[in-house]
């Protein structure tokens, strides 16, 4: 029988016994799917103040590259305090996006060692994907927040479940 995400409510309402394979997938999917809600949250919550403070930032970064030009530092004395807010906001959902980033390589790099080689070939696309996003994005944090989602969104279909959890015999 073929599996799909579901298939364990599906089966407690119908009164089946879970079989151990059956078990296994579920196991996997949970941890899987864990794993991506936590990037979710994380990505959302930089995407959520990148859109608070966009007006303010897109204001603010001439004066920041000015300053940083001519004083080689950001000197938050010399901003108004919606500016600094605005520079605070940038800093943090910058943060968010370091951090997101290395927990999704972790992830990324999980599903390829325990994925199968067809899944490392899809791997492999995706990666490239994402790769031509982010080159296209550069420092446009919003953008880059966006393909991050992408990834994670992708990530999330059936076809990348990796088996990290499998019978005792493999």
């Amino acid at each position: 029988r073929e599996y799909y995400p579901g298939m364990e409510k599906e089966e407690l309402r119908e009164g089946k016994y879970k079989t151990p394979e059956s078990r296994l997938k579920s196991l996997n999917l949970t941890e899987w799917d864990n794993a991506l809600n936590q990037l979710f949250f994380n990505q959302e919550r930089a995407q959520e103040i990148l859109k608070k403070n966009q007006v303010q930032i897109e204001h603010l970064m001439p004066e920041l590259r000015k300053m940083k030009e001519e004083t080689g530092e950001i000197n938050l004395g010399l901003l108004s305090p919606k500016q600094r807010q605005a520079y605070i906001g940038l800093q943090s959902a910058h943060s968010y996006l370091e951090d997101l980033d290395q927990h999704l390589n972790t992830t990324f790099s999980k599903a390829w060692k325990f994925g199968t080689q067809e899944q490392k070939d899809s791997l492999r696309e995706l990666n490239e994907q994402f790769k031509k996003m982010v080159e296209k994005a550069g420092n446009n944090l919003s953008q880059r927040a966006d393909a991050t989602t992408f990834l994670i969104n992708e990530l999330k279909k059936p076809r990348y479940i990796p088996g990290m959890w499998v019978e005792l015999e493999d």
